[in-house]
């Protein structure tokens, strides 16, 4: 279940994850002066998306455990490729932007990722431990 303090951590994650998606594509997008890069765009929101759905599973477990989102990283990963693969057959983008934003955009939201998970896990681990001395 989620808890107000998770809940919080949740909407801050996101919060930092949407900042973090877009200002390279508004960075490259007055940079190049060709307006918005669609491969950019969908390659950070498949990306954005991977990671939510990755925090979201890490905090709605057991509490002090991440296995329901360790067991979906396949599942992730698979549904990534499989939509990735759908936007380049229907030529939505070009290959080599996509796969290159995808890698950006993948790399800096797994950081952010793991970094939150840090920060998340240690707050739960003092909160139970003073939960813990009130008893």
């Amino acid at each position: 279940m989620l808890t107000s303090i998770d809940k919080r951590s949740l909407f801050l994650f996101i919060s930092i994850l949407a900042a973090v998606t877009i200002i390279p594509i508004l960075m490259f997008a007055y940079f190049q002066e060709q307006g918005l890069n669609r491969e950019l765009l969908i390659s950070g929101v498949l990306s954005a998306t991977n990671s939510v759905v990755a925090a979201f599973l890490a905090v709605s477990g057991k509490e002090g455990t991440l296995k329901p989102m360790i067991q979906g990283v396949f599942t992730r990963i698979l549904v990534l490729a499989l939509l990735m693969a759908l936007v380049i057959v229907s030529k939505l983008a070009e290959p080599i932007w996509l796969l290159s934003g995808f890698l950006f955009f993948y790399i800096l939201h797994q950081i952010i990722l793991m970094v939150w998970l840090k920060i998340h896990v240690k707050r739960q681990i003092n909160q139970s431990s003073e939960d813990n001395k009130i008893r």
